[in-house]
């Protein structure tokens, strides 16, 4: 640590200027990807299917419903008709 001083200290400026410099890349990087707009797409198509996919699923639902009824229907009407 002696050495450091007596030379005006340049070990100390330069880890200054080295944490400096790297707060300086982690900024441009984090900034970089906050501009990146692919990420936000990759988000939107996530979503959307998503939504694709809770519509699909609540359509086959409600047609199970509907098919189960009919399906009801057609076993009641038969109930009473022989086949020879």
């Amino acid at each position: 640590m002696e050495c450091d001083r007596s030379r005006g200290g340049t070990a100390a400026k330069r880890e200054v200027h080295k944490v400096h410099t790297e707060e300086k890349n982690m900024k441009a990087t984090l900034m970089k990807f906050l501009r990146d707009e692919q990420g936000l797409t990759t988000v939107e198509y996530a979503i959307a299917g998503g939504l694709v996919g809770a519509g699909v699923i609540g359509a086959f639902r409600a047609l199970g419903i509907q098919v189960d009824r009919v399906i009801d229907l057609i076993t009641g009407a038969l109930t009473g008709v022989v086949i020879n």
